[in-house]
């Protein structure tokens, strides 16, 4: 999705901009500016298509069969079965390799963006053309290290990987030091420009070996189309009274522990404790009457959650005394919208992240946020200017900043008012476009030492491509400019 509103940001822009998806559920919907990458591979090596020797083609089957097998047996010792595996991990080898048929590739700029699942390492970027310039769009760390997405505090991507506590059978040569070496190879001689849209994040990638060539280093923030969370055709919905204090948790997948669903439980828990000893502010009015006396079933808060639903086990652990409503996948940007706009605050538990989307979706349409000091969050929640942030894994202070917001309806009103002030004018698709481009113009023109100089005039034409989908309905994206 960033990718994709990065190349319309960019053809708004008068950008020449394509976009490659490797696959994508919503292709039937997109336009002549999209296309699948399969369109620029070619079934075999470029250097041997014309190789009709016997020999040649004995040596060519001799390296794919060597390839395969080293591929499968990576994967069975490795990822097969893996109940470890709280986050996506994927081999820098694919079973198919992907060759680019450079006659087919007349781009100026290749921006790639989230690509696990979408090519080979070593047949992809050793079919390139040697100067083409490539920016790589970080949406989380897997393009240096050696397969996690994200590390989980483990920083040994700093010196190469091995014993992955991400893997199975884990040991000093494992997969993850495998698909290490074989990214900072493909990648050794290779023009790369490398953006994060956080500054933690680009702090993280300058530490690993796979980037120690990279050309050059930049932060740039996220672009949020604010327009498409108007909620003018979602009134259909129901979202249910205000009465009673209401907060948001969504993530993706709420099972996966990085998005921190025990701590929003135990601080929905805290918090329900809170509210039946302290008056708090309801409907946005200020009353002294305690929250013991709504309603006749004793219902003091109310979690909200959207993404994969939480399993009944873990339903069971909160306070019969919140209501829970679990929204499930929203499609609809209004009606997440109105979520968004029906909720007091919403929650940001992450024990990692980059720059979550749905802290500037929140703050975009008026909530204020209350999260973790994790990763890039507090770039964006700034601390009692744009939200508030609490110490990671504290989820009774997530419970107290919580309620004290709850109280103090006008402290609630200025974070929110803040926040959606600073979405706007920090993080538009207009502004994230024109730092690209004025990237893209910089590598062209030389200005950050790229070694290749086009003679021909500047004419930005980008690419990109979705990212391609995962059992997880997970998409892989790419953005290229030519």
């Amino acid at each position: 999705m960033a990718a994709s509103g990065l190349h319309r940001g960019l053809l708004a822009q008068g950008v020449d901009s394509h976009f490659y998806y490797r696959q994508n559920q919503s292709a039937n919907g997109l336009d002549h500016t999209y296309s699948s990458i399969d369109e620029l591979y070619c079934p075999s090596p470029p250097s041997t298509l014309f190789r009709k020797s016997s020999m040649g083609k004995w040596m060519e089957q001799k390296h794919q069969t060597k390839r395969l097998i080293r591929i499968g047996q990576h994967y069975h010792l490795h990822l097969l079965d893996n109940d470890r595996q709280t986050e996506v991990f994927s081999q820098a080898e694919m079973h198919d390799e992907t060759w680019l048929d450079a006659s087919r590739f007349r781009h100026q700029i290749l921006n790639l963006h989230w690509t696990a699942f979408a090519f080979d390492f070593p047949s992809f970027f050793s079919s390139l053309p040697k100067r083409l310039p490539i920016v790589w769009t970080l949406h989380d760390q897997n393009a240096y290290t050696g397969g996690c997405h994200f590390v989980t505090g483990c920083q040994r991507f700093e010196t190469g990987c091995g014993n992955c506590p991400q893997i199975l059978a884990s040991n000093a040569n494992d997969l993850s030091r495998h698909s290490f070496r074989i990214k900072r190879a493909a990648l050794a001689s290779r023009p790369v420009h490398v953006v994060a849209p956080c500054q933690w994040m680009l702090n993280e990638a300058q530490k690993s070996p796979i980037f120690a060539r990279a050309k050059s280093f930049h932060h740039i923030p996220y672009g949020l189309d604010t327009s498409q969370f108007d909620a003018a055709t979602a009134t259909d919905k129901n979202m249910g009274s205000r009465l009673l204090p209401t907060i948001l948790f969504g993530a993706e997948d709420l099972r996966n522990e990085r998005k921190g669903v025990r701590y929003a439980i135990e601080a929905i828990n805290e918090l329900a404790k809170i509210a039946k000893q302290l008056p708090l502010n309801l409907g946005g009015a200020p009353t002294a009457r305690s929250i013991d006396s709504l309603g006749e079933h004793s219902k003091r808060l109310r979690l909200w959650t959207f993404g994969k639903s939480l399993p009944p086990e873990t339903l069971g652990l909160i306070d019969p005394s919140v209501v829970i409503k679990q929204w499930g996948y929203i499609s609809d940007r209004r009606l997440q919208g109105q979520l968004y706009r029906s909720a007091d605050v919403f929650w940001l538990p992450s024990l990692e992240d980059n720059q979550p989307q749905t802290a500037l979706e929140a703050m975009a349409c008026g909530t204020a946020v209350v999260g973790f000091a994790a990763g890039g969050v507090p770039e964006v929640v700034r601390h009692d200017q744009t939200g508030i942030i609490v110490p990671v894994k504290d989820a009774k202070a997530m419970a107290v900043a919580t309620s004290d917001l709850l109280r103090d309806r006008a402290r609630l009103a200025r974070l929110s008012q803040a926040g959606e002030s600073m979405v706007r004018q920090e993080f538009s698709p207009h502004r994230q476009a024109l730092s690209y481009l004025e990237l893209y113009r910089s590598i062209l023109e030389g200005r950050v030492g790229i070694l290749n100089r086009l003679a021909r005039p500047f004419s930005p034409r980008t690419e990109s491509h979705p990212k391609p989908l995962r059992p997880k309905a997970q998409e892989r994206d790419s953005t290229v400019a030519r």
